[in-house]
């Protein structure tokens, strides 16, 4: 039976689809089809429309369907996957289901196996900043001296690897640089990360420093990590409340850490 919509491509349009096919990087379907329309091109391949299908593996109608776009709408619109007017399955969720799932779907679940315990928050969406914020107030919140501390104990340990020694070294050094790091609380000036923030992260590097440093020099750090690791957890949860980055306790309270805080609400003139 002779076709009734015939693909005859254009020199530009020929040399877009090859490129496409042989970049590889559009949509699966739409190389799919651009190989349909280049072994279809009566100016080239000329393949009936089941050799077509067999070689690419698709239904005859998907071929037929290709080439009745093309003629009719255009390149680009044959590249697509048509839309369906309507969906093949009726919607499983009505929109109170819908409202559910989302709601769900925006909860932060937080668990500690070994330790038995679990946080669960909710949040009106779930983006990247949302998951950010639930991970810096778990451990600004819940750890206190996570901050400073792991990153005093990492950077030691990095400082060992810099200088060439083995990974004892680096552990002596993490273990130290954690020991040291013990009991610190998070007490913001004017609810803001600044002030005494910047100082203990200032203080938390030098504190990386010297500890590699008596790594090196064969300082013996009486607790190895995993132990200190363990008391780091015990002590940031015996820390109060108020001294666990929530500004109500330590310099978050003083007088003029409240004065800035009052200030810096004003409206601007």
């Amino acid at each position: 039976m002779q076709k009734k919509y015939i693909v005859r491509l254009t020199a530009e349009e020929r040399t877009e689809l090859e490129a496409m096919v042989k970049k590889g990087k559009a949509a699966a379907d739409k190389i799919k089809h651009a190989n349909i329309l280049l072994a279809a091109d009566v100016e080239g391949p000329a393949w009936p429309d089941r050799q077509i299908a067999q070689a690419f593996s698709c239904h005859l109608r998907s071929v037929e369907n290709v080439r009745r776009r093309l003629v009719l709408e255009g390149l680009a619109t044959a590249l697509e996957r048509k839309k369906q007017a309507q969906p093949s399955h009726p919607p499983r969720l009505d929109g109170k289901g819908e409202a559910r799932l989302i709601a769900l779907a925006c909860v932060f679940l937080v668990t500690e196996a070994l330790a038995g315990g679990r946080q669960v928050n909710v949040r009106p969406q779930r983006t990247a900043m949302d998951w950010a914020q639930e991970v810096a107030t778990l451990l600004e919140g819940r750890y206190a001296q996570a901050e400073c501390g792991v990153a005093s104990g990492m950077t030691a340990a990095a400082l060992i690897s810099l200088a060439g020694a083995g990974v004892r070294a680096a552990v002596t050094a993490a273990s130290m640089a954690f020991q040291n790091s013990l009991g610190m609380i998070c007490d913001p000036v004017a609810n803001r990360v600044e002030v005494p923030c910047l100082g203990k992260n200032v203080m938390a590097a030098a504190n990386a420093l010297a500890c590699a440093n008596m790594a090196l020099a064969g300082y013996d750090p009486v607790i190895p990590l995993d132990e200190v690791i363990e008391t780091m957890d015990r002590v940031g949860r015996s820390l109060p409340r108020e001294l666990r980055c929530t500004a109500l306790g330590g310099l978050s309270v003083t007088p003029t850490s409240k004065e800035i805080e009052a200030r810096l609400q004003r409206p601007p003139r």
